[in-house]
């Protein structure tokens, strides 16, 4: 049998809007005390104003007896009292004159007690229990209140996780009462989920952030409880990574030399600015292309694939559309290109010339090794490497879930696996760049 132990403790108003506490508290427990009066002293309560207390987080407690210290004026006072437990009224004095016996039974200008006892005791099943006093005629005075309750012996309380993956994290039960817990890790995470903290209720899919507590925080339960794992969508936190399906949308067209195409075409050819761009290995131990720089609105086009082989392009900002004419050269023109992903996870935008027969690409381009890149349309023999990269020019929402696994189906893509090698034409000769490395050889 759980020891029941006698506590008693008091709360002392020591001005209008705080109040001292003596005694023994129950762990966990809170109180407040809100006065609408404004005029006179701290314990009193003119005609018309009460005093409220609000008693926080007293689950499992039992209440035997509550007092409180009052006083009336000599001659007169009145009002009414109600305290409520688990959501009903257990002690209420209607309105009357504090010379009644429901009250002291005759006015006092000193302290004296009003108190009321419980047999059995009320056991506090909700977190809220209150007291509210409020004065009907002159003047009431409320100097302080004191609980008397039972509760049993210190129990240690457990907490449980929940990961809803295949991670499993075991319970922490506290090596004492009030010791408290310390929230453990989660190390599950993939290509789209990684986890932020812990939360009292399990979460499901939304853009607003949770209310949830890192792991490291120290809790104190009140009661065995459970607690739940959030995750964030891993992409609000990394860059761009470069797109392997096809799907319409808005885009930045790259390339590992660290550039991305800028505005329209101009002289048969697109500018380039410099860009972050990294080879990375992402959570699936696969490399992929992923943009880091923040893009501008030149930077931005509207790549539509129409069916599995056809795609066209079009510059945001201008609205041009971006195909060729009769000699080979880029122009703001519409047309529909054919593409492909190649060997090394990168896009060809290419068509046949009726011209010429040969199959010409829009591709990066070097005059001169100190002369800024373009992108322009190449004639290539090899279609197997070295295209563009496609990163989206808008990121994801934040998405906050406690169902990862539920969600990957939907935003899981299976990488290709690049292999880190580009290669841009430059006249008679080929850049070739591996992982970084550039080097320069004859064109076959």
């Amino acid at each position: 049998m759980w020891q029941i132990l006698l506590s008693i403790v008091t709360f002392t108003v020591s001005s209008r809007t705080s109040i001292d506490i003596s005694g023994d508290m129950p762990k966990g427990a809170e109180v407040e005390c809100v006065q609408s009066a404004t005029t006179g002293t701290k314990t009193q309560l003119t005609q018309g104003n009460s005093m409220t207390f609000n008693f926080l987080n007293w689950q499992g407690q039992e209440i035997q007896r509550i007092s409180l210290e009052m006083k009336s004026n000599k001659k007169s006072g009145a009002g009414w009292l109600t305290f409520s437990v688990n959501n009903s009224i257990a002690w209420e004095i209607k309105n009357a004159s504090f010379a009644s016996s429901v009250w002291h039974g005759n006015f006092s200008e000193e302290w004296v007690e009003v108190s009321q006892s419980f047999s059995p005791a009320l056991v506090c099943e909700t977190d809220k229990m209150q007291l509210v006093v409020e004065a009907t005629s002159n003047s009431l005075y409320v100097a302080s209140v004191s609980i008397e309750y039972k509760r049993s012996a210190p129990t240690p309380y457990t907490v449980d996780f929940v990961t809803n993956t295949g991670n499993t994290i075991e319970s922490i039960t506290e090596q004492e009462e009030g010791s408290g817990i310390v929230l453990p890790p989660n190390s599950w995470e993939n290509a789209d989920w990684h986890f932020v903290g812990w939360t009292k209720s399990p979460v499901e899919d939304t853009k607003l952030q949770p209310d949830y507590l890192p792991a490291g925080t120290t809790i104190y339960p009140q009661q065995n409880q459970t607690f739940y794992a959030l995750y964030q969508s891993a992409d609000a936190q990394e860059g761009r990574w470069q797109l392997l399906q096809p799907q319409s949308g808005k885009y930045l067209i790259g390339c590992a030399l660290s550039i991305v195409a800028y505005g329209g075409v101009e002289d048969a050819q697109i500018a380039t600015i410099e860009a972050s761009i990294r080879y990375s290995q992402n959570t699936f131990g696969e490399k992929q292309w992923c943009l880091l720089s923040t893009p501008g609105e030149s930077q931005a086009y509207g790549i539509t694939f129409l069916t599995d082989s056809t795609a066209t392009i079009q510059h945001i900002e201008s609205e041009q559309f971006i195909w060729h004419n009769k000699q080979n050269h880029l122009s703001a023109s519409y047309g529909e290109w054919n593409y492909r992903l190649t060997e090394d996870s990168t896009w060809l935008f290419y068509y046949r010339s009726i011209s010429d027969g040969k199959m010409y690409a829009l591709y990066p381009y070097v005059e001169n090794l100190d002369d800024p890149f373009v992108f322009r349309l190449e004639h290539l023999g090899n279609f197997q490497s070295g295209g563009i990269l496609l990163f989206p020019y808008n990121k994801k929402a934040t998405q906050y879930t406690s169902y990862p696994l539920g969600h990957q189906e939907d935003v899981h893509q299976t990488l290709a696996q690049p292999q880190g090698e580009f290669i841009v034409p430059f006249g008679i000769y080929e850049i070739h760049i591996i992982d970084g490395k550039k080097s320069l050889r004859l064109r076959n």
